[in-house]
């Protein structure tokens, strides 16, 4: 297998990983990074991005990092939460899709099936699934929401630092378990690659769409899920980019869900325990997606950035103090 094709499958995870119903229905972009100067926002989160994914894929922290398994609890948790959101976003679809609330939540529980059955496959078959439909995810984007409708940058020279940082360390905390997973024994060339790839394509999309977003109305932005409602009238596209809504959602779950779902092993008691994490993600799920988005991500955000700095001052601590290894070498020690 060639270094760019390994690369696009490392992206492809990560990229579908933050691709989840937030992102693709405009809402996280519109409560980080709306009414911003849109260009330099998006330099801001691309070097963010790349400088970040770049640091946790070359680094191995998982193995490396001293601080990584004290914050091992802290990650479970914020997976657990993006799991929840992703669950909840499955049903607020369905909802908005059919205007009834359902009794039982038939797409959430669709999701947790057939997430489960890919995840016993392990990261090699998320990998898989997301090279074929992350594709197919950014191509919906571009021609169905961008091309055919109006769009505008906002060229203002207001810029929040603090909001685009929570921004990206919202998703970047979410993913960096993700990030341990994917790479290993991959060469440095294909790890930067892979993070080029993925800052670069993740950019343009929030690009994209927040141009969208500035043309809206005041009421479409506010809504559970903005793009779609600003879609509703042009009804084929709506029913394309529902389809596509829900696969971002269902990429985003496989993204999040597998390093909390892999902590138990494929044996019988394993599987047990995988099945009450199910249970425990469908139950929590129901607290809402509005809620999740609006009231729990701006929080994980500010963890996320405090963390992501904690791990980049411990290694420029821990290379001070040991100016002949690296965190790629031998293990620390107490």
């Amino acid at each position: 297998m060639s270094d760019l094709i390994k690369s696009m499958r490392i992206a492809a995870v990560i990229i579908g990983a933050i691709l989840g119903a937030g992102f693709l229905s405009g809402k996280e972009i519109y409560q980080f990074i709306y009414k911003q100067n849109s260009v330099f926002a998006i330099i801001k989160v691309f070097l963010c991005y790349f400088i970040v994914i770049a640091f946790f894929l070359i680094n191995d922290v998982e193995k490396y990092s001293l601080i990584y398994k004290y914050l091992t609890p802290l990650f479970f948790l914020g997976n657990l939460i993006t799991t929840c959101g992703m669950l909840s976003a499955g049903d607020a679809l369905a909802e908005s899709v059919f205007n009834k609330q359902f009794k039982i939540p038939l797409c959430s529980i669709f999701l947790l099936i057939a997430s489960y059955r890919i995840l016993c496959g392990g990261i090699s078959k998320v990998k898989s699934v997301n090279l074929f439909l992350v594709p197919i995810i950014i191509l919906t984007i571009i021609f169905v929401v961008y091309i055919p409708n109006e769009k505008s940058l906002n060229l203002s020279p207001i810029l929040n630092v603090q909001k685009t940082l929570s921004y990206c360390g919202l998703n970047l905390l979410l993913i960096i378990p993700m990030l341990a997973l994917t790479c290993k024994g991959e060469s440095i060339k294909v790890k930067i690659s892979a993070s080029l790839i993925a800052a670069f394509v993740i950019s343009l999309l929030i690009l994209l769409i927040c141009s969208v977003i500035n043309c809206m109305d005041s009421d479409l932005k506010s809504s559970s899920l903005p793009l779609l409602a600003f879609l509703y009238k042009k009804r084929h596209l709506y029913y394309i980019y529902t389809f596509i809504l829900g696969l971002g959602i269902f990429t985003s779950l496989l993204g999040t869900f597998y390093p909390i779902f892999s902590i138990f092993t494929n044996n019988r008691q394993g599987k047990i325990f995988r099945v009450l994490l199910c249970i425990v993600c469908f139950f929590i799920s129901r607290i809402g997606f509005n809620n999740i988005v609006v009231k729990i991500y701006p929080v994980v955000g500010v963890a996320g950035v405090v963390i992501i700095l904690a791990f980049f001052i411990e290694s420029i601590v821990f290379r001070l103090l040991k100016p002949k290894s690296t965190l790629g070498q031998p293990k620390y020690t107490k």
